[in-house]
């Protein structure tokens, strides 16, 4: 409806209507963004396999020990066909005048990276041992330790319509339209895949839209959990049996894309050029165009990180160490540790005719490092951080 509205209302409402309406709008043929999407196919896979042998001894009449080791093999999320482009650091951009980081395909061939994206690991061995003891005829000491991996990654928001899905070019400015329909399209949709280094951003679009993904190379890297538990097991009376038990774990290697943001603007990287994240002018400063006023007078209006960088986007998008990008999340980066401790104790009480009642109490701990929400693709950023620490 802004076509039709009044400018200097914008987005005003008077007695509870808007003004502006988008019906005018739409017979005038003025959009107010645009949004073409390529046809494409995406087919996201990955192998798992796993072995497993274990066995129980009887040591002594008191005595009983279970064994046993487990292997995991599990890979990464991939297209079929290397279809999906990755963010590529040290790559020469041609589409923002040869600033390092473009996009690269996964395979080999023409337009491929003759690379793998990501990392398989295969030391995945998890060996597991428990002991039970009878210490005397009432009491029975439990205990045992084992390693478990999880799977790698999921999807991670990665599939079909978000890898390839254009950032919509919205208005110049309130009122006037992006395109005008009897003109027809102001550009050519890109076709994909079509291997091109430079395809982000994506050409005939404006921002600074990042690629959609970028493969943290331990991205088949599966996590791992040490698990323990030391239990006593005591009967008070035929009737009356007790448990208490110290259960404990530590786990690594979780999957936390969120903790990556490799285009993060830092305060160490905003103090490099002389500013101050804490202080009000320079703040107002990082938010204003590199083409206005503010940013001539600073002596930064001149700085542009090369020479097709648009001068409507903000000084802090021109200081990004990738200025012709927005928010570069990792995915399946095995980052997250987590911590946990307990004392579980269980009371079991037995009564007539198959009636029993339990009662348990758990004293424990948690504690992670992770930011294990699913990186929204393409993403805002919202879930990364700029120092994890």
């Amino acid at each position: 409806g802004n076509q039709t509205a009044l400018p200097y209302l914008q987005t005003a409402s008077t007695g509870g209507g808007t003004i502006g309406f988008p019906y005018a709008s739409f017979l005038l043929g003025q959009a107010e963004s645009i949004r073409i999407a390529p046809i494409h196919v995406i087919r996201m896979a990955k192998q798992m396999w796993g072995a497993f042998g274990q066995d129980t001894w009887k040591v002594t009449r008191k005595l009983t020990v279970d064994y046993g080791v487990r292997w995991d093999y599990s890979g990464y999320l991939r297209d079929q066909y290397g279809r999906l482009p990755q963010f590529a650091p040290d790559l020469p951009n041609a589409s923002a005048g040869g600033h390092p980081g473009a996009v690269q395909f996964e395979g080999d061939g023409a337009g491929r990276c003759n690379c793998n994206f990501g990392k398989i690991y295969p030391l995945a061995f998890a060996p597991r041992i428990g002991a039970a003891y009878q210490i005397n005829s009432k009491t029975v000491l439990r205990a045992g330790w084992g390693i478990v991996y999880g799977a790698t990654g999921d999807a991670n928001g990665a599939t079909q319509g978000g890898l390839t899905q254009p950032q919509a070019v919205n208005s110049p400015s309130f009122g006037e339209p992006v395109l005008t329909l009897k003109n027809g399209l102001p550009f050519t949709p890109v076709a994909y895949p079509n291997y091109d280094s430079g395809l982000f951003p994506q050409k005939g679009y404006d921002g600074t839209q990042a690629p959609p993904t970028w493969y943290d190379q331990n991205a088949g890297r599966p996590s791992r959990q040490l698990q323990w538990s030391v239990t006593l097991q005591r009967e008070l009376n035929k009737n009356l049996v007790v448990d208490a038990s110290y259960v404990g774990n530590r786990g690594v290697w979780w999957n936390s894309p969120g903790l990556i943001d490799v285009n993060a603007l830092t305060p160490e990287r905003i103090k490099a050029y002389g500013l101050d994240i804490n202080n009000a002018a320079d703040r107002a400063l990082l938010n204003s165009p590199l083409g206005s006023a503010l940013a001539s007078q600073r002596g930064f209006g001149s700085r542009l990180p090369y020479s097709t960088f648009p001068r409507t986007l903000s000084v802090a998008q021109s200081l990004r160490p990738f200025p012709q990008f927005s928010t570069i999340n990792s995915l399946w980066s095995p980052l997250g540790k987590t911590w946990y401790d307990s004392l579980q104790m269980k009371a079991t009480q037995r009564f007539a005719r198959g009636l029993s009642a339990t009662m348990t109490y758990t004293w424990q701990k948690n504690l992670a490092l992770s930011a294990p929400t699913n990186v929204t693709v393409p993403g805002t950023g919202g879930q990364a951080v700029n120092d994890v620490f």
